[in-house]
């Protein structure tokens, strides 16, 4: 099985904003999002500019219920976590990009997937 490097890194994102990003073998993650969802084999909906999208572990949640369930999921030795959000208000209720999260011994398994607010749900390659 192949291993990717995953890094958090700062970035700008399009309109000029600093950004915490994740990074995958050294591309942005907002990068591979776009390639995936784009037609013909994409979504039907556009997600974007999915370089704004925020990383969602963070300390900045509005509500407490928002916190503790962040804290609850990252907790867990597998799990569907959210990991990009919009950046207003980490509410989970915009566009939320998911990751189904193993933890082993030696690795860290991730495979991705996003829910947009219709309620369309997509595992990325």
């Amino acid at each position: 099985m192949a291993m990717n490097r995953i890094e958090i890194r700062d970035r700008y994102t399009s309109a000029g904003r600093p950004v915490r990003s994740f990074f995958i073998d050294g591309r942005p993650l907002c990068a591979y999002i776009d390639e995936w969802t784009a037609p013909p084999n994409g979504l039907a909906v556009s997600i974007s500019p999915t370089d704004d999208l925020a990383i969602c572990w963070t300390a900045d949640y509005d509500s407490k219920g928002d916190a503790d369930f962040m804290r609850f999921v990252l907790g867990r030795d597998h799990a569907v976590t959210p990991i990009l959000s919009c950046p207003d208000d980490f509410d989970f209720s915009c566009i939320v990009i998911v990751a189904e999260v193993i933890k082993r011994k030696d690795t860290l398994l991730i495979e991705l997937a996003f829910i947009t607010e219709e309620g369309t749900k997509r595992w990325l390659p």
